[in-house]
């Protein structure tokens, strides 16, 4: 399934581009952030998760075809399903582009 992401902050910067298109195995940000984070390396997962394995930091921010979905912090977030030709924006709260 193929899903355009844009990056805003330290993570443009990490990626090197503003949007991307990517395909992934699954249906859900989990699936894409796990995408992102095998593509994009250490740096990449440093800058989304905390040093300890699981939850993502609280001050990621999700939007999904410009509706906020909400932050790292809120629960199940990973699991919020995504589908093809959807726009995923992933920023750190207090961010600008």
């Amino acid at each position: 399934m193929i899903v355009t992401v844009e990056f805003l902050d330290i993570l443009r910067e990490i990626v090197g581009n503003r949007s991307v298109e990517v395909d992934i195995q699954g249906s859900t940000l989990e699936a894409l952030m796990g995408h992102l984070c095998h593509t994009y390396g250490n740096r990449f997962r440093n800058q989304v998760y905390p040093p300890r394995e699981g939850d993502l930091l609280s001050s990621i921010i999700f939007i999904i075809n410009g509706r906020v979905i909400g932050s790292g912090s809120k629960p199940g977030i990973l699991s919020t399903p995504i589908k093809a030709s959807d726009i995923v924006c992933i920023m750190h709260a207090m961010s600008g582009g």
